[in-house]
């Protein structure tokens, strides 16, 4: 099915009195709506979060036959004594019983469903569930690795046993995690690469990246996302990831940015226009990258979630 995506705003103040919920009740509804109309949400840029407001610009995708319901649940944090409640084990005992109804975990967003008593307060984490499928998931979690090396042998790892990189949600002062998943219907078996990003390296260049991506591309890898580890000495690493038990084939189109770096409707334009030539948006609105992929079924070859493609929420 070709890929046709679609921008939306949503921003709401909330009013004296009102019910703090009620701003992200009135976004899921809206991505429900979306939802039932075969909309997947893929990224997000928060446009005011707090007591009072909540805003997001949002890009989504219908990329299959299915339609989609979507769903926020509270996490709780104490502001004033963080490690009174380990949020980590709170949020992966969340993500587990919502996997075994089908959900995937999307994203934790900035608005508050209740301020507590000063102390303990609650955020809303987003779920999607693919009403076509009987998928159910599982999820596991590690700490942070320091280095490109540690995140290799820790995917690779988690890969041969079907779970690969999901998100990597922040949480105040109890640092990061990455997240696993893992498709419970799939036999898939993942491996993932860390290679240095030739812009790194003294007379690398964009030309040098796109090399690296045709010929990790031709090895049936993925694209995942750029980084640098805190122990690698400011070395960026591009990482890729493969499903094993396939032979897929991956190209890459960058183009210039339309616009802003800002998830916006000339985005959604540009995305709607390379479809028509075949090609996904993969990443992300400040230095697109699009894919075409052969070869290839199951999650790897539609447009990822945006916590797929980034080492935060």
């Amino acid at each position: 099915m070709d890929a046709t995506y679609k921008f939306t705003k949503f921003f709401q103040e909330r009013a004296s009195g009102e019910d703090v919920a009620k701003r992200v009740n009135d976004f899921v509804a809206a991505l429900n709506t979306d939802g039932a109309a075969g909309y997947r949400y893929i990224d997000g840029a928060e446009t005011g979060g707090g007591i009072v407001t909540f805003g997001e610009d949002v890009l989504l995708v219908k990329d299959s036959a299915s339609t989609y319901t979507y769903q926020a649940l509270p996490l709780r944090f104490d502001v004033v004594s963080p490690s009174t409640i380990d949020v980590h084990a709170e949020l992966l005992q969340q993500m587990k019983t919502q996997g075994a109804a089908g959900f995937v975990f999307v994203k934790i967003l900035a608005a508050g469903l209740e301020q507590g008593d000063g102390r303990a307060s609650e955020f809303a984490t987003l779920y999607r569930k693919d009403n076509g499928s009987n998928a159910t998931y599982d999820y596991t979690s590690a700490p942070f690795p320091k280095t490109s090396t540690e995140y290799e042998s820790l995917g690779n790892a988690q890969g041969a046993n079907g779970f690969r990189y999901w998100a990597s949600p922040l949480m105040a002062n109890q640092g990061q995690k990455l997240y696993f998943i893992k498709d419970a219907s799939s036999d898939a078996k993942y491996a993932v690469r860390a290679l240095v990003d030739p812009r790194s390296e003294i007379g690398g260049d964009d030309d040098a990246v796109k090399a690296q991506f045709r010929d990790q591309g031709a090895q049936g890898y993925r694209v995942q996302l750029g980084f640098s580890f805190e122990e690698d000495r400011g070395r960026f690493s591009v990482l890729y990831v493969k499903d094993t038990t396939q032979a897929a084939v991956f190209e890459y189109e960058s183009l210039s940015p339309p616009g802003t770096i800002f998830v916006t409707q000339e985005l959604a334009d540009q995305a709607n226009a390379q479809a028509r030539n075949g090609l996904r948006y993969l990443r992300e609105p400040g230095s697109p990258i699009y894919f075409s992929a052969r070869q290839c079924t199951g999650p790897l070859c539609l447009t990822p979630t945006e916590s797929e493609l980034t080492f935060r929420n």
